[in-house]
């Protein structure tokens, strides 16, 4: 039982739920109580034959339906992905992270895209000074810095090691290096569109 949930646990709600074999389990506990292990031997095979393979193909159709990505992230690498065009792909996604970044934020014209990291999520950037004053010295307060600065971090990686490498070199990118790298993309790029209910909106000034 320990076992299942844990698995249950890390995959999406959408194919969790699909899941039979809870019930399954409830009634080979309730017939190993009754003393009758023999009437096990179906569910067992149904969990091995049949429960798993359909957990298994839902996680396979739903990674691929890309359902989990940002719609517009979604949109514009998905064609790419079709046609192995990996390096595209990353390319492209640092560009709608770059745009997406801009749109959010009151972001200078002409900024490098380490100086856009730090002019956002630096120790002076604009969601540090979006920090209410009366909060800063608080146990919240303090954890909002250390979560911006490690987005800080996180970013300034991403910038650093993967674009910057594409935009000087003909990379071979592979398709686990695509992946991982668009993995992070996405979640910054969601991070971003609910941005101050991440950092709790009643830390924030009103301004």
């Amino acid at each position: 039982m320990a076992l299942h949930q844990a698995l249950i646990e890390s995959l999406p709600a959408e194919v969790a739920q699909r899941s039979s074999v809870p019930r399954r389990l409830y009634w080979m506990r309730k017939r190993l109580g009754e003393g009758t292990p023999a009437a096990c031997a179906g569910d067992i095979t149904d969990i091995c034959d049949s429960d798993i393979p359909s957990l298994e193909k839902g996680f396979t159709d739903w990674h691929a339906s890309g359902i989990h990505l940002d719609p517009e992230l979604r949109e514009s690498i998905e064609t790419l992905i079709e046609h192995r065009q990996f390096d595209s792909a990353v390319r492209r996604g640092f560009v709608l992270l770059t745009n997406r970044i801009r749109s959010k934020f009151s972001v200078p014209v002409g900024l490098s895209e380490q100086d856009l990291v730090n002019h956002v999520f630096g120790n002076k950037g604009e969601l540090a000074r979006a920090l209410d004053p009366a909060h800063e010295k608080t146990p919240d307060g303090r954890e909002y810095f250390a979560t911006i600065q490690s987005l800080r971090d996180l970013l300034a990686g991403l910038y650093g090691v993967f674009r910057r490498h594409l935009a000087h070199t003909a990379l071979d990118v592979s398709f686990s290096e695509a992946e991982a790298t668009l993995s992070m993309i996405n979640f910054v790029l969601k991070w971003l569109d609910d941005y101050r209910a991440h950092l709790r909106s009643d830390l924030l000034t009103s301004t």
